[in-house]
């Protein structure tokens, strides 16, 4: 059987190893479960047995859980005392990353515990994003791609998560700073199962619209600025040598200007 992650130049041994003793992994970039799927496997373990072992640590007298996470969970759901696993002694990088690789090769780790277990590696182990590609075996682009979600903010994220929308619909928000915005195609996304190329479009709507100029209102809440600057434009008009006849009329609920400008004769014709 082939065993992942061992390495060429590893030792190792397979052990029954007591489940109460296996602690969990910090770098698990796992944070869902699906229960249905743990139970599936449950079944299958109590049928056939854990066909392939976990992968641990030997740390301080218990057993640091490295790969085999879903596994270690289905078997205590049928109160199993031990499983057999790979003792080996790996430094903490590596323990990171082969926690990241097992669940990326299986191709159902949620997109976003994805970007979250890259951020993570990178700054702990303070890896370029050229260098984490290549240790997960992605080419540089995409995991930039991941990393390029998590600009969301926080609350995008968790609804994002909480209505399982894909990484495509998560990379088309990307477009727009609007947080409220977000938040309503988001709804609509679930509400009404918009594909990834009808959010698209509305994104693409709602941006050029936001591109166009905006009328500039003005708005006088003190009369006394609309009057100074009515008196202002009735002297600039008389500067000009043009006579202006002005009658003003101030009541107690509105104030009326009565202004009169001569016509010259050719513009009469």
């Amino acid at each position: 059987m082939d065993l992942p992650f061992l390495g060429k130049n590893k030792k190792h041994r397979v052990e029954k190893i007591q489940i109460d003793k296996i602690v969990p992994n910090p770098h698990q970039p796992r944070s869902d479960f699906n229960e249905e799927n743990l139970k599936k496997l449950a079944e299958s373990i109590d049928n056939f047995g854990i066909i392939q072992p976990l992968i641990v640590k030997e740390e301080n007298n218990k057993y640091q859980l490295i790969a085999g996470e879903r596994r270690l969970r289905a078997a205590k759901m049928i109160d199993l005392k031990e499983v057999p696993a790979i003792v080996n002694n790996y430094k903490e990088e590596e323990v990171a990353e082969i926690s990241l690789v097992e669940n990326i090769q299986r191709q159902d780790l949620n997109f976003l515990d994805e970007a979250l277990a890259y951020y993570s590696i990178m700054n702990k182990f303070d890896l370029s994003q050229t260098e984490l590609a290549k240790k997960v075996g992605k080419s540089q682009s995409t995991v930039a791609n991941k990393l390029r979600i998590l600009k969301l903010p926080e609350p995008i994220l968790a609804l994002i998560r909480k209505y399982n929308l894909s990484e495509r619909h998560a990379r088309a928000l990307l477009k727009i700073e609007d947080n409220e915005k977000q938040k309503e195609l988001i709804k609509e996304i679930k509400d009404k199962n918009l594909s990834v190329r009808s959010l698209n479009r509305k994104i693409n709507q709602y941006l050029k619209e936001d591109q166009k100029p905006k009328e500039v209102k003005t708005f006088y809440k003190d009369t006394r600025l609309l009057k100074n600057t009515l008196n202002s434009a009735i002297e600039q008009i008389r500067k000009a040598g043009i006579e202006v006849n002005v009658k003003k009329e101030d009541k107690d609920d509105f104030i009326r200007y009565d202004i009169k400008i001569p016509k010259k004769k050719d513009e009469e014709l």
